[in-house]
């Protein structure tokens, strides 16, 4: 995926079995949202997805995730679903 003017702020997510680590960024580097810990379950897709709708329009967010093995699949369709744009990253690119 290539990135863009369009996107203003970004979130990066460290995918996890039982918890996910994500934090939002501005286009300056500032943080919007400091490294948080988030559940793996409904309850911590809304929680991110909250995190998100606070700091700005769907289409100014790219949020990029590692593919940790399957861990990642479930908030990648929460999040398409809603409208973002996620990158789904090699692990081995994100080391």
């Amino acid at each position: 995926m290539k990135v863009s003017k369009q996107y203003l702020r970004f979130c990066g997510i460290d995918m996890a079995k039982h918890k996910h680590v994500a934090c939002i960024i501005d286009q300056d580097g500032q943080y919007l949202l400091r490294p948080k810990s988030i559940r793996n379950d409904a309850d911590g897709f809304q929680q991110i997805l909250n995190c998100l709708k606070q700091t700005g329009r769907t289409k100014s967010i790219l949020t990029g995730m590692e593919a940790t093995g399957h861990y990642w699949y479930s908030l990648h369709d929460f999040l398409t679903r809603q409208g973002y744009a996620v990158a789904v990253l090699n692990p081995i690119q994100t080391a």
